[in-house]
């Protein structure tokens, strides 16, 4: 109990045990006066008695390492070289993370060192160096969370989206129209009223027994399954299995029937189900006589019989309800056998899998939504199920809705599995969704984070799936009210993404989604791949620091957000890519202008530009134009196209003021420079728009040029102009003149592509 908890300090040496107890009050009382006035300033919240109990244990190991070692007290007179020799002895036996907590301890003794009275540590003995990478001795900049690959991110989203946008509907409906005969897989509130009226009806009926246990504690307990075969006609044992608030209900209705002096008895172990309609030769005849009844049969081998024979269990509760035995191999009952037989001759058959259950009988599943698929075809993406496919393809929602979720809002796992019913709202604006903070946060305020519309899509889909009272995100095996360990709210996040990952892959053939590549895939990896995403959008600092919830930290210290979004190698070719296709788009619109055979560009190197979009028109069959005449229109795929335009100008870099053709030789901004510090690109702040080789200028370019001739007249004309100010100024209208004034050219003579 966290009563008796207590913290041991070092006994080995006075000085330790002085260290331990002023580390341990700071971490408890962080805003203190003493603290504050040395210029200590911690989080505001006081660490956990966990921490402060584990920092002081990794004190008097230290402690014990100093004292064989017979080194003094005074940490500042250590060897730097000491410290790597400590995690030496202890990375052995331990793992990365607990000696990463070890690193945390030792610089605890750096960050107070001011108020330690028998001193600590000068400076921090692993500077710019994370905890994680220290432990384990390795050097990589930022973070040390992996980001997901993009091979596997894409399609692992997008299989998400397209469960919870597409498949979940189907899913959902299916199982809200079954509810009442398949009670185990919940439902809706229409479901649990028809359930519930049967139930009335059955305990109102003067003729019921309500079947009771006698002799086995608790006595006179009911015996559920039986019950709920009794109420559903032999048709579901599950209708009391649960922790919902319909289940508990239904619950309390037969034990206040029981209290009440209703007609109890304990049924005999031999006897058949209660509600198992007695088999007959009739209504075996009747229910073979109608053509839409198929047999179900054994789709493969088993110790029961061959792939195609009949499955007598499954076959005789589907007829007289589950627990009958309608099929027995006595000699007087073999003619129903026959008469199977004779039926599954004609081939009005089912298959079903090895366990011939009733839940492996074929549902009346309605319709499923096509999709297409890579082959060409455009199907239904399921054709039939049963109880026990459904309950499967169930338990992918959840999965796929924390996939989606945390894929696009930046939340901790432990904050999506603390998200509750009716937790979307607005926060200044934009849609948001509420949820509780655990990390750092002993009181689990409520907080709130911006959310897209399909995550409240999502979040929609898992609230109407949950069977929680309260909570979005718990476990499809809801517990019984005995046992309330087997069931619980939230979800165990890393088996849902293996499992998820499995499935899509499993159903790929029948989905029509893209296969997700098997690789290492955990639940805090998707903060870091979001971030690093979101991190090439403008003003991104701000927005992650908002989202991430760390703007209060940021305001002190930039670190968390920049870590958070860094770049990823991984990454680096799918930007590369991105770029590259944007670049091609754009290209593609000054071709299709240029088909016209007018300029598209002025500037130096605008030829240049032209003579390669006219070089591609050629490559694509359209013969360039004569002096002064056009181009042919021309139709060709855009795949090819955007390919020849980006072998045609590999080097083009696309500004806001102009578009470099960058060659290194005719390069003005690389003329400045020693050979030795000039790269592969061009240097932005050095361009020379108007006068180097490599710059074209288009009709899009238009408004900046022309803004900044306006700006310099304007201030040419100010009188408080320092001398070399002006004289800086006077050069530049030239320059811009020379190019605005083909730009108006072409605007003049109807060629603004």
């Amino acid at each position: 109990m966290r009563a008796s908890w207590r913290i041991d300090f070092p006994t080995t040496d006075a000085v330790w045990n002085l260290r331990a107890r002023e580390v341990v009050f700071c971490l408890l009382n962080p805003t203190h006066r003493v603290l504050r006035d040395a210029g200590v300033f911690r989080p505001a919240r006081p660490a956990t008695l966990t921490t402060a109990r584990q920092r002081a244990l990794h004190l008097a190991v230290l402690a014990r390492w100093a004292a064989a070692r017979a080194l003094p007290p005074d940490l500042r007179a250590w060897e730097s070289g000491l410290w790597e020799t400590y995690l030496a002895g202890l990375r052995p036996g331990l793992g990365a993370t607990t000696v990463a907590n070890h690193v945390s301890t030792i610089r605890e003794l750096h960050v107070l060192a001011p108020v330690l009275s028998q001193g600590g540590l000068g400076e921090d003995p692993w500077p710019g160096r994370c905890a994680l990478e220290v432990a384990e001795g390795t050097r990589t900049a930022g973070v040390s969370t992996s980001a997901i690959a993009p091979a596997t991110w894409w399609p692992l989203v997008r299989a998400a989206w397209t469960w919870i946008d597409v498949f979940s509907d189907d899913l959902l409906d299916l199982r809200d129209a079954l509810a009442p005969d398949a009670p185990s897989l919940g439902g809706g509130p229409a479901g649990a009223a028809g359930t519930d009226a049967a139930l009335r009806a059955w305990l109102a009926d003067p003729e019921t027994v309500i079947p009771v246990r006698a002799g086995v504690a608790p006595d006179r307990a009911p015996v559920w399954h039986r019950i709920s075969l009794a109420v559903t006609d032999g048709r579901g044992a599950g209708l009391f299995m649960g922790a919902r608030p319909a289940v508990a209900r239904r619950r309390r209705m037969v034990l206040d029937a029981v209290a009440a002096g209703g007609r109890t008895e304990a049924p005999h172990l031999n006897r058949a189900a209660v509600g198992a309609r007695t088999p007959s030769d009739e209504s075996l005849r009747a229910w073979l006589a109608d053509p839409a009844h198929r047999v179900p049969v054994r789709d493969a081998d088993n110790h029961l019989g061959a792939a195609g024979t009949p499955a007598w269990k499954a076959l005789s509760a589907l007829i007289w309800g589950e627990g009958a035995h309608g099929f027995p191999t006595s000699p007087e009952r073999r003619h129903r056998r026959t008469m199977v037989e004779k039926v599954v001759a004609t081939g009005r058959t089912v298959g079903i899998d090895a366990r011939g259950t009733a839940r492996d009988l074929p549902l009346d599943s309605g319709h499923f939504t096509p999709v297409d698929r890579p082959d060409g075809t455009c199907d239904p993406w399921h054709t039939t199920l049963t109880a026990r496919r459904l309950d499967d393809e169930l338990r992918i929602l959840p999965a796929a809705a924390w996939i989606f979720t945390a894929a696009t809002t930046l939340i901790r796992d432990s904050e999506l599995q603390e998200i509750e019913r009716d937790a979307m709202t607005v926060h200044h604006g934009s849609p948001a969704v509420r949820s509780r903070r655990l990390k750092n946060d002993p009181d689990h305020h409520r907080d709130t984070w911006w959310v897209i519309e399909p995550v409240a899509r999502a979040i929609a889909v898992a609230e109407r799936l949950s069977w929680h009272p309260t909570h979005i995100f718990a476990t499809l095996e809801p517990p019984t009210c005995e046992q309330a360990r087997n069931g619980r709210r939230g979800i165990n996040a890393q088996q849902a993404l293996d499992t998820f990952i499995a499935h899509v892959n499993a159903t790929a053939h029948r989905t029509g989604l893209q296969p997700v590549p098997v690789s290492t895939v955990r639940p805090h990896m998707f903060r870091r791949t979001m971030s690093m995403l979101a991190a090439r959008e403008p003003d991104a600092e701000i927005a992650l620091g908002l989202q991430l919830k760390h703007a209060a930290r940021r305001a002190l210290a930039n670190r968390t957000t920049d870590g958070y979004a860094q770049p990823d190698p991984a990454w680096a070719r799918e930007f590369d890519d991105d770029l590259a296709d944007a670049a091609a788009a754009h290209l593609t619109e000054l071709l299709t202008a240029r088909t016209g055979g007018v300029p598209v560009a002025v500037g130096p190197g605008a030829d240049r530009l032209h003579q390669g979009l006219d070089r591609v028109d050629a490559l694509l069959d359209a013969p360039p134009a004569p002096p002064g005449g056009a181009l042919r229109g021309h139709v060709a795929d855009q795949h090819t196209v955007a390919r020849l335009l980006r072998a045609e100008f590999p080097n083009l870099h696309w500004g806001t003021l102009n578009h470099c053709l960058f060659d290194p030789e005719q390069a003005e901004c690389h003329k400045p420079l020693p050979e030795t510090e000039r790269g592969t690109g061009p240097v932005i702040g050095a361009c020379h728009p108007a006068r180097c080789r490599n710059s074209a200028v288009t009709t899009a370019h238009a408004p900046v040029w022309l803004s900044e001739r306006d700006d310099l007249a304007a201030m040419l004309r100010t009188t408080r102009l320092a001398p070399p100010r002006r004289a800086a100024l006077r050069a530049r209208p030239a320059d811009v003149e020379q190019v605005t004034d083909a730009l108006t050219r072409i605007d003049e003579n109807g060629d603004n592509p």
